[in-house]
């Protein structure tokens, strides 16, 4: 099932924290669907960037012999936001609002169509309506 429901795929979002055993597991992933013939549709996120005590993102690359597609950096208002039922994005206007934008803009076409002034608003009401209830 997980085979085929990556060979259907787009794109593979491979998500990365800035630790070492993540970084080596995602190295042993990324191999992996090297060796599965699907390397053209990855595209890697590093989440929880700049957090204290992380590695740095170019040690990541660097490990991981690649560049990264995304950065998320690390925001204190996240886990907060999680414990308040309100997600970060609606509650905060700061670096991780504007990662979090430029990640649907990078994999959503319609998102990237909808990022001008008058639409923005819509777009986020549209994709988060549902953490408000």
């Amino acid at each position: 099932t997980t085979l085929a429901s990556l060979d259907v795929s787009d794109e593979l979002l491979v998500v990365c924290t800035p630790d070492i055993a993540t970084v080596k597991n995602v190295r042993l992933a990324l191999e992996t669907l090297s060796q599965l013939s699907l390397s053209a549709r990855i595209r890697v996120l590093l989440n929880r960037h700049g957090d204290a005590g992380g590695l740095r993102a170019e040690d990541v690359a660097d490990a991981l012999e690649r560049e990264l597609d995304f950065l998320i950096p690390f925001d204190p208002a996240v886990p907060i936001g999680v414990n308040r039922g309100v997600p970060a994005v609606l509650d905060s206007r700061g670096e991780f609002a504007e990662a979090i934008g430029g990640l649907a803009r990078g994999l959503l076409p319609e998102a990237r169509q909808a990022t001008s002034p008058s639409r923005k608003p819509v777009l986020l009401r549209r994709r988060f309506a549902f953490a408000r209830s």
